[in-house]
């Protein structure tokens, strides 16, 4: 089986005789960047994707679960959450604000690795290669 989301949702639309258009793709790779099992609301997508239209974001993660590459569930709040078990590309991490709990209004907008050391020869501080 193929391990690339993207391709598989693309055959899957293909064996329903579907197509794969630019807004079902721009969802699709939206939600394929978030990080394994983050789970997300569909207004939190909408809004991330400012140029997609509601319908198309719930038809299209419609499809996603019908092609068993999204996962539905129930947060504890009761609303419906979304999550996908595929390994993020390196490099590539979406812009999708999702509420970090519902006691705060904190939102990741994304995320980064931050390395931090000490050089062994002067003592200085380093943050990610670069002196600080």
């Amino acid at each position: 089986m193929n391990s690339n989301p993207i391709k598989q949702f693309h055959e899957f639309l293909e064996g329903r005789s579907l197509h794969m258009t630019e807004e079902r793709r721009r969802v699709a790779v939206t939600v394929f960047t978030l990080p394994r099992s983050t789970k997300f609301a569909v207004e939190d997508l909408y809004n991330a994707l400012e140029t997609t239209s509601r319908a198309t974001v719930y038809r299209t993660l419609s499809l996603l679960v019908d092609a068993r590459l999204v996962q539905r569930d129930v947060s504890s709040d009761g609303s419906k959450v979304f999550s996908h078990d595929f390994e993020t590309e390196s490099g590539e991490t979406a812009t999708l604000m999702l509420p970090v709990n519902k006691y705060a209004d904190l939102c990741a907008a994304s995320h980064r690795s931050l390395i931090t050391g000490r050089c062994p020869w002067c003592g200085q501080t380093i943050i990610n290669g670069r002196p600080s």
